[in-house]
């Protein structure tokens, strides 16, 4: 586990717009790993936790938390494909997409239905 103070690569990469995966302990002890999105306030990571998420009942009764942040494997995948493509498989909606669906406060079973409005 990473303590204050974080290398300033650390920081510098915190401080982008990286997807990141939650995991949080039901009280049977199980795992729970959710798709969420980050905000760098200052040395503070805030991720939503609106009243209604499972995450958030999760984090009261044990606040053992890990966040996974997701930043090397999205270069990767942007420096193999180029920028040209990258920017081509319109990253911007879906980022979108995916803060609609890993924020809704209901499960979406089918993931791919927030898509459909932007298909060409």
């Amino acid at each position: 586990m990473s303590k204050p103070p974080l290398p300033d690569a650390a920081v510098a990469m915190l401080r982008k717009s990286n997807p990141a995966v939650i995991t949080t302990l039901r009280r049977d002890g199980q795992p729970v790993s959710t798709a969420t999105w980050y905000l760098w306030d200052d040395g503070r990571v805030l991720v939503n936790m609106d009243e209604g998420r499972k995450r958030l009942a999760y984090m009261r009764a044990d606040p053992r938390v890990s966040l996974d942040v997701l930043d090397e494997e999205t270069t990767k995948i942007r420096q193999a494909v180029g920028e040209e493509t990258w920017e081509a498989g319109r990253p911007r909606d879906t980022r979108e997409i995916f803060e609609r669906v890993a924020l809704s406060p209901q499960l979406i079973e089918f993931l791919t239905i927030p898509a459909y409005r932007y298909l060409d």
